[in-house]
């Protein structure tokens, strides 16, 4: 359980972990308000603009080993600033990045 529960503003992107970053880049350009701001098919990282009101972002991270127990991270802001918390399937763990 959380010690402390801080109220999110906003969620300002979120990185995923794939294995085949040319089908990812297929299915995320396909969906409408998806933009391809940097990176593409060929590279290892890649980065979508979400149309919205404000500026949020869809990282796409290649990861060939496995990712079972660490499946991307997400960038926050709250009250207290910029937090970056890691993806895990059974906790958030907070990162000192």
């Amino acid at each position: 359980m959380h010690d402390k529960l801080v109220k999110v503003y906003r969620i300002s992107a979120i990185t995923l972990f794939v294995k085949n970053m040319e089908a990812s880049c297929k299915f995320y350009s396909a969906i409408p308000g998806f933009e391809l701001v940097c990176g593409g098919i060929s590279d290892s990282f890649t980065t979508y603009q979400i149309e919205g009101g404000s500026k949020m972002y869809l990282n796409l991270e290649l990861r060939e080993e496995d990712t079972s127990n660490d499946f991307g991270r997400f960038i926050q802001e709250n009250s207290s600033g910029t937090i970056k918390k890691a993806l895990h399937p059974q906790k958030w763990v907070e990162l000192g990045m």
